[in-house]
């Protein structure tokens, strides 16, 4: 009985496992497909504009919590983007450490009249700043809401231009990001709410100035794991959703949506976890309930630089808080699953990360734990057990494989031949332990979730520019608006 039991679980597992996997591979040949298509279409435009488009003036809403580490580099960054049109917020939420003294000394902050108009966020603002040198940077100065959503609500309550742009103040956007994600926009003036970008890891690259200099693979293990992580994330599943018009995942590091969409369904959610996630759920829900026509896009083409954990407690508070935000959107919109009013989003996406992004770290860890008991029993043989591991192992090396192929032969970030060798070398590794530590992790934000708990988590960074001396203020008086 416990051997009919056993392989029953281990059958249905991999009953499980193998349209998952199927999933995995037709969205990474859409999602190559859509990165081809969209390549065609910019050289084509490029060969046929004579006259530069008229560009959308965008809003970059830079939330900023204790990070005095990066926090000048950082704007100097965002200030110094190649964009005609463009203003910078800097949301500083309740930091206590000298976030909020660096940027006003560096860029002589002067108080401004708060608007009347009434904040979308819940907590209370100390005061609005303008920056003498450089008029493009504002900063917000308010008490901690708890949760970035309130932070990015702020900011989008004092946002002048048409679009804003939500990234994180210790990320670094490539100079041309605006020009690239703003495409979308272009091609569909009326219709098109929200794109996304690309992000990548900057752990162990060069930068000077708040820019990317020599893009490279950091040497440590966590980081490298999570660099192919983020590669595969991106080329199999926002590119192949894209190429479905179901676009669930816009990442909050760097997106870009239309201000009166967002305000119209209320901002951000006051309350959400994974406030990025609910947000594009909810654009979507709102849309197709309402019958208004709309778009949303993905431009891999538009690159921002973020820093991951370097520990194994800073990966495992992420994580951990990714599940249950992921958990939480997903609850949030649940009458969207298996809908035939949202088409292919209630159809194909919703079950998809119900099944296999949301209940995935429980079935691998369960079937993981049933094959160890059989093994240890005798009640399944070396041969098949092994053969099971050689099989999903290698379907996952290859799939990773693939997606490092795709970022090096159409975008080569990794331009060298050291860092192809060492995602190779860790797309090799990650499935013999590193997946499977993930999965527990996710499974414990999975139990966090079903007990309530709705705190944010927040991790120490290592701070990827400290160290950097004082941002030139000529330089910054020369960045003045056009």
């Amino acid at each position: 009985m416990l051997h009919s039991t056993l392989m029953f679980l281990i059958y249905a597992g991999m009953l499980y496992f193998l349209p998952a996997n199927l999933i995995y591979v037709v969205l990474l040949i859409a999602g190559v497909r859509d990165i081809r298509r969209g390549r065609r279409c910019q050289k084509t435009e490029l060969r046929k504009s004579t006259v530069p488009p008229s560009l959308p003036g965008i809003s970059v809403l830079a939330p900023a919590f204790n990070m005095e580490g990066s926090i000048l580099p950082s704007i100097a960054g965002l200030l110094s983007l190649d964009y005609p049109d463009f203003e910078v917020i800097v949301i500083n939420d309740g930091s206590s450490d000298r976030t909020f003294e660096l940027l006003s000394q560096t860029y002589e902050l002067e108080a401004v009249e708060l608007p009347t108009t009434q904040p979308l966020c819940r907590s209370p603002i100390h005061g609005l700043y303008r920056s003498k040198l450089n008029p493009r940077l504002r900063v917000l100065d308010k008490v901690n809401g708890g949760h970035k959503a309130d932070a990015l609500n702020a900011g989008l309550s004092f946002a002048h231009s048409k679009l804003f742009c939500a990234v994180d103040a210790d990320s670094l956007l490539e100079r041309d990001a605006l020009h690239q994600i703003v495409r979308p926009f272009l091609a569909d003036p009326d219709t098109m709410i929200a794109s996304g970008g690309t992000i990548r890891v900057i752990n162990g690259s060069r930068f000077h100035d708040g820019k990317i200099e020599k893009p490279r693979v950091s040497k440590n293990p966590l980081v490298l794991f999570q660099t192919v992580e983020y590669i595969r994330a991106f080329y199999t599943g926002r590119t192949g959703w894209n190429r479905f018009n179901s676009l669930i995942v816009i990442s909050g590091a760097f997106g870009l949506f239309r201000t009166s969409a967002v305000k119209g369904v209320g901002g951000y959610g006051a309350d959400a976890i994974g406030e990025d996630m609910e947000l594009v759920l909810r654009l979507h829900h709102e849309f197709r309930k309402n019958k208004i026509p709309y778009k949303m896009g993905f431009v891999p083409e538009a690159v921002c630089w973020t820093e991951v954990p370097e520990t194994l407690h800073g990966m495992y508070v992420q994580r951990h808080r990714w599940q249950r935000g992921l958990l939480d959107s997903l609850a949030s919109h649940r009458s969207m699953f298996l809908n035939p009013r949202y088409g292919t989003l209630g159809f194909l996406a919703m079950p998809y990360f119900y099944f296999v992004e949301a209940f995935g770290p429980i079935v691998e860890i369960f079937l993981w734990g049933v094959l160890f008991i059989a093994q240890s029993y005798g009640l399944l043989s070396f041969a098949f057990w092994l053969a099971f591991v050689l099989v999903s192992l290698s379907f996952s090396w290859a799939l990773s494989m693939c997606s490092i192929l795709v970022e090096i032969h159409y975008f080569s970030h990794y331009p060298r031949i050291r860092d192809f060798l060492l995602l190779t070398a860790a797309s090799l590794v990650e499935p013999f332990g590193y997946r499977q530590v993930t999965a527990v992790w996710r499974l414990a934000g999975t139990h966090s979730f079903l007990r309530g708990e709705n705190h944010w988590g927040k991790f120490k960074r290592s701070g990827f520019v400290s160290g950097v001396g004082p941002v030139d203020k000529t330089a910054i008086q020369k960045e003045e608006n056009p």
